[in-house]
């Protein structure tokens, strides 16, 4: 049937869907700041309500998704996301209003997140770093085509912005025509195990959530500075840095693939600290770079180091706490998503005193620390 062939891309189309909506509050903030007259202060109280409304509640739906098995929740999260940020574009009139479709995006993102992680770990078998990572593909891809659905709007108008709700109706007819419809448990590519001898391994899990943090203030500042360093430091418009951007989350997407489908051979915990070590002299190289040939070809190790351990994070998390598979992955896809950007302003905040380049600089010594903290983990037998 046509329904079991596209069943295991959904998830990703949804997650793509998903963070195209989340990845688009950014760049639509200067649309903001010119039609309702909003400070730079507003404008980022708003980005900081979207994202911490994500990671407050998204362990919480986490752990809800472990207890009862809710499946109408992924279509939910989608369509709370897709219809706030067309509101939000074209019929909201103030602060207060924007104010409230953003909280209400950042719970839609909570809501997706953990039980389309929880579903992906159902629907496959030991490959599961390969299907994490391609569900990962998803989000990146929905960070990278965001800004440009988004900017799009200052050409055609804001009514261009309903796009965004089109998008998640779409998704939500092929969720529930693939798999909501079919009422079978093997339909609903669903497979039931049972937690019987699985244990959670809290300790390890405490020293992964480091670098889940690690990662996430790497992910957070780049995605912030990667276009005012083109403008600053290489001397480039802010469309070429944007530009920068796009193809930094394109390569990234390639990479989560890769990543993911590596850690199934090499082992998740050797998948991440081949990353760490690939990101440390990238990034050092990479804020030392002068020209923008460079910069870009420095890209490449940059974004393996941030991506490709992606994936594998998210499977040892599910592997660390067994019992409670959900809530590791609103931890993994939730906190390790939004919580870095609490430390951009601390690293804009060392850019504007001593320069862009020793702000990056501050990343050099979390990935480190990382680095040494791998060597702490310990590697879960995978299932046969």
């Amino acid at each position: 049937m046509i329904q079991e062939k596209i069943r295991p891309f959904i998830p990703t189309v949804c997650h793509c869907i998903n963070d195209t909506g989340q990845g688009s509050i950014a760049a639509l903030l200067p649309l903001f700041i010119n039609l309702l007259g909003l400070s730079y202060y507003e404008a980022a109280t708003v980005m900081l309500a979207n994202t911490m409304c994500s990671s407050v509640v998204q362990p919480l739906f986490g752990y809800l998704a472990d207890k009862v098995k809710l499946p109408f929740l992924i279509p939910l999260g989608v369509l709370m996301v897709t219809f706030s940020i067309s509101f939000m574009g074209t019929t909201a009139g103030t602060y207060e209003s924007v104010l409230l479709l953003a909280l209400l995006s950042g719970i839609g993102s909570a809501i997706f997140h953990p039980e389309g992680a929880l579903l992906v770990n159902r629907m496959t078998g030991p490959a599961k770093g390969k299907a994490m990572g391609f569900f990962a593909i998803g989000g990146n891809m929905g960070f990278a085509i965001g800004p440009i659905i988004a900017s799009t709007a200052y050409t055609l108008g804001r009514q261009y912005l309903w796009i965004y709700a089109i998008l998640g109706v779409i998704c939500t007819l092929l969720y529930t025509w693939t798999f909501i419809l079919s009422r079978s448990e093997e339909a609903e590519g669903v497979k039931r195990e049972s937690k019987e001898g699985a244990e959670n391994d809290w300790k390890s899990f405490g020293k992964l959530f480091f670098l889940i943090l690690a990662r996430s203030v790497s992910f957070a500042c780049l995605n912030t500075f990667i276009p005012l360093f083109w403008i600053s430091q290489l001397g480039k418009t802010a469309g070429e840095g944007n530009m920068a951007l796009t193809i930094f989350f394109t390569i990234g997407a390639i990479l989560t693939y890769c990543g993911g489908a590596l850690s199934d051979r090499v082992g998740y915990v050797h998948m991440i600290r081949y990353s760490l070590m690939i990101l440390i002299p990238g990034l050092i190289l990479f804020i030392l770079s002068g020209t923008p040939i460079l910069s870009y070809i420095l890209m490449l190790p940059v974004a393996f180091g941030v991506f490709a351990m992606y994936g594998p994070t998210i499977v040892l998390g599910q592997t660390y706490l067994a019992k409670n598979v959900g809530f590791s992955s609103g931890i993994t896809l939730g906190v390790g998503i939004t919580i870095g950007g609490l430390m951009a302003p601390m690293v804009g905040k060392v850019g504007d005193m001593y320069g862009l380049q020793v702000g990056l600089a501050t990343l050099i010594p979390i990935a480190i620390l990382a680095l040494f903290v791998t060597f702490l983990l310990k590697e879960k037998k995978k299932e046969s």
